[in-house]
């Protein structure tokens, strides 16, 4: 089904020029702007036509390493120009990159990489010493190419950086030369430097193929299990179409904060290609701290970013502060604020559009909607006439059409106007990487379109407005705007053999701000006593099994978990325990305050006191 805002002809216009590598579609779109800034990185500026001519470069390397078309490497990298040129010289020769998360955990890494059947790994070197030496013996690739981050860094370009950042860069580029004369512990590593070494910058022709693989972003899906969603070429290319209707003022030229991590689908499309495609100016953001969000957008005046619902919330707050420290006088150069990854209050949306009024922009937070298995968004909200709705997630994007589920039978709606959601994307992904049944469970056909289970529940009314009503899956998202699934933490956790009962679910924080915090509910075993040191041993569980991000952030001791009369764990009663209020030991202390850990502080000392 469709209510198509956009009109047909919109439907048909996102095909226009996507027939061809994603390189080759970014590279006729910026033809003529060859000398405006493409990439700025830590205080040094690239060009469209260096980029390109370090695309070529890398092409040509990868080509003389052995590197062929269809085959596969693995960037486990930040926000860096080596991840741009990487990426469309993968592309550029018809080979598809596998995306991994910098943050995983060595196995997730291990797992990633040998699902992949990468020839190469391409990995920053900080998370070489931390993640790839533990595994290296038993990562299945041809070379291991490490980068520096201080290599793209242009020294007479960059003296404006603050001493303290310039000293970390280059402790940094100290860590990475002394490496030289040390083991690598196998013969296939090598310094990025090394591996580019004498490299030339030949122009080669694109390999292009219909719906051709270009990238492996692994994502939890709807069920928590990682899985390597396969995009393609004309995805990527859809993807910016789409984007031009959602987000029509983007201009050649402008400054977008790249802040959003590149290894990520919405990060991919919506952040570096889409942006690189309309010729815009990338602040690269290689170190993100999520408190630093309202700086960069000053620092940098920003005139499109996209953050989760917590940094828009924060830069609200924080303007009059930040416009003081960067001397504004006001927000006029914000264009387009763009916000997903989680629900965002109505009233943050409101307060948000009236500052920027005020402040001489006038723009409308855009509120976006998708998946990574869809590529991004699906819908945006617009401020056409009557549409902008600040309790709505927008409206769907060209092309896109949406069905409505039966939560509970699984059964198609027809005509109806609220279910589990499922979409169709021209440019959603094309598969599960090797794995054909987790597509197929996610997957229903209907009028000979494919549609995708989102895995939420969503209203839609006749304007074609929808609105987010609550998840199918035990999932909950944190402040970050990170997914977090509950069934794969207290599988870790249950292997602990003090542990008796655990449940896990998000709470909300009595102020009313953005996101949830991941809380483990535990029942302890006879003879076990709550503490401090069991509770850091149960985190070991954790990283054991999962990256630091899907853990538990929080874990709370409990007499008995509460029971439906259907004897299933009601976490439903859990989650609408408000954190505040329940004694706790914090396991992450990035999302705390002050106030919170005076308030835990204190309430187990009252616990050792009775």
């Amino acid at each position: 089904m469709s209510i198509n805002y956009y009109g047909e002809e919109a439907g048909k216009r996102i095909f226009e020029g996507v027939q061809k590598n994603a390189f080759s579609y970014m590279d006729e779109k910026t033809i003529s702007i060859g000398n405006q800034v493409a990439l700025t990185y830590l205080g040094t500026k690239i060009t469209y036509n260096e980029l390109k001519a370090n695309v070529y470069k890398y092409v040509n390397k990868l080509k003389s390493y052995g590197l062929q078309k269809g085959e596969c490497f693995s960037l486990v990298m930040p926000n860096t120009p080596e991840t741009v040129y990487y990426k469309y010289a993968a592309w550029v020769m018809g080979a598809k990159v596998n995306l991994i998360d910098p943050r995983f955990n060595p196995e997730g890494i291990l797992f990633s990489i040998n699902m992949s059947v990468s020839k190469f790994a391409v990995v920053i070197v900080d998370k070489y010493l931390e993640k790839i030496v533990p595994i290296i013996d038993r990562l299945r690739v041809d070379h291991i190419v490490i980068v520096n981050p201080t290599d793209s860094i242009d020294l007479n370009q960059a003296k404006g950086l603050k001493p303290y950042v310039a000293k970390s860069l280059y402790a940094a580029k100290d860590i990475i030369l002394n490496l030289r004369d040390k083991d690598f512990r196998s013969d296939k590593v090598m310094l990025n430097q090394t591996f580019m070494r004498g490299a030339m910058s030949r122009v080669v022709p694109a390999v292009y193929e219909p719906y051709m693989d270009a990238s492996i972003v692994f994502t939890s899906g709807t069920t928590g299990s990682p899985k390597g969603a396969v995009l393609t070429h004309d995805a990527y290319n859809i993807k910016v179409n789409q984007i031009k209707y959602a987000v029509p003022k983007l201009y050649p030229g402008d400054r977008f904060l790249a802040a959003i991590p590149f290894f990520s689908a919405y990060g991919s499309f919506a952040g570096m290609h889409t942006n690189l495609s309309n010729g815009e100016n990338l602040i690269l953001i290689p170190n993100f701290k999520p408190e630093e969000f309202g700086d960069l957008v000053c620092k940098y005046r920003a005139n499109t970013f996209i953050g989760v619902p917590k940094y828009i919330e924060d830069l609200e707050k924080n303007h009059e502060a930040l416009k003081e420290k960067y001397g504004l006088d006001d927000l006029s150069f914000v264009i387009n604020p763009v916000t997903g990854g989680d629900k965002i209050a109505p009233e943050v949306v409101e307060r948000s559009n009236d500052m920027y009024c005020a402040e001489r922009s006038c723009a409308e937070v855009i509120v976006g909607y998708g998946s990574s298995e869809t590529a991004g968004p699906v819908m945006t909200t617009t401020n056409g006439n009557g549409y902008y709705d600040p309790k709505s997630t927008g409206v769907l994007m060209p092309g896109v059409k949406y069905l409505f589920l039966d939560p509970e039978t699984g059964e198609i709606l027809e005509n109806g106007t609220s279910g589990e959601l499922c979409i169709h994307d021209p440019g959603m992904m094309d598969r599960y990487l090797d794995d054909p049944k987790a597509t197929e469970d996610i997957t229903i056909y209907y009028n000979g379109d494919k549609y995708y289970k989102m895995g939420d529940l969503f209203s839609v009314n006749q304007k074609g407005l929808f609105y987010f009503m609550g998840r199918t899956k035990r999932v909950m998202m944190r402040p970050d705007g990170h997914t977090v699934h509950a069934n794969p933490i207290e599988e870790a956790i249950q292997t602990h053999p003090g542990v008796d009962g655990v449940c896990v679910v998000g709470l909300s924080k009595k102020d009313g701000s953005s996101g949830t915090i991941p809380t483990a509910f535990i029942v302890l075993k006879e003879g076990f006593i709550a503490s401090q040191d069991l509770v850091n041993e149960i985190d070991s569980l954790q990283l054991a099994n999962l990256s630091e991000r899907n853990r538990a952030l929080a874990v709370s001791f409990i007499d008995e978990l509460p029971y439906t009369l259907m004897t299933k764990v009601n976490y439903k009663a859990l989650e609408k325990i408000p954190f505040e209020d329940i004694e706790t030991y914090i396991v992450d202390y990035t999302f705390f305050s002050k106030d919170d850990m005076s308030r835990v502080r204190k309430a187990q000392q009252t616990k050792r006191r009775k």
